[in-house]
C-alpha cells in the first residue's frame, strides 16, 4: 500500500470516528458542533499536509543506480546480439553469392523477381 493511500485511509477513519462520537454524544449546541468539526477536520488535514515520504537513503540510491546500469547493459547486449545475428546472416548470404560467382555459376536469389503484369497491347 502506498503512503498516500495510507494517509487517506487514516484521515477518513479519524473523521468517521469523531463524527460517530458526536452523533452518539448527541451534540446539539452550535459551539459544540463547531468544536467537534474542528476536532474532526484539523488533525486529518495536518496529517495529509505534513506527513511526507521518507528521504531516499544512500543505499537505496546506489541500488537504484545499479538496477538502472544492469538494465541498460542488458538492453545493449540484447541489441548487439540481434545486430550481430543479422550481420552474420548477411555475411553468410554474401559468401554464398560470391562463392557461386567465383565458381562460374550465376548467383541464386532467394525469391524470383516478380514483375507486375498489365494488359498486353498488340
Amino acid at each position: 500500500m502506498q503512503l498516500h493511500h495510507i494517509k487517506r485511509l487514516l484521515a477518513g477513519s479519524w473523521l468517521i470516528a469523531i463524527l460517530g462520537v458526536g452523533v452518539a454524544g448527541d451534540v446539539a449546541s452550535p459551539g459544540a458542533r463547531i468544536m467537534l468539526a474542528a476536532f474532526a477536520l484539523l488533525p486529518p488535514l495536518a496529517l495529509l499536509r505534513f506527513w511526507t515520504h521518507p528521504v531516499t537513503t544512500m543505499s537505496e540510491s546506489i541500488n537504484q543506480a545499479r538496477r538502472y546500469r544492469v538494465a541498460a547493459a542488458t538492453h545493449a547486449v540484447e541489441t548487439a546480439g540481434v545486430a550481430e545475428q543479422t550481420n552474420l546472416k548477411r555475411a553468410h548470404e554474401l559468401r554464398v553469392v560470391c562463392g557461386g560467382i567465383e565458381a562460374g555459376r550465376a548467383p541464386q536469389l532467394a525469391a524470383p523477381l516478380a514483375l507486375p503484369r498489365g494488359p498486353r497491347s498488340q
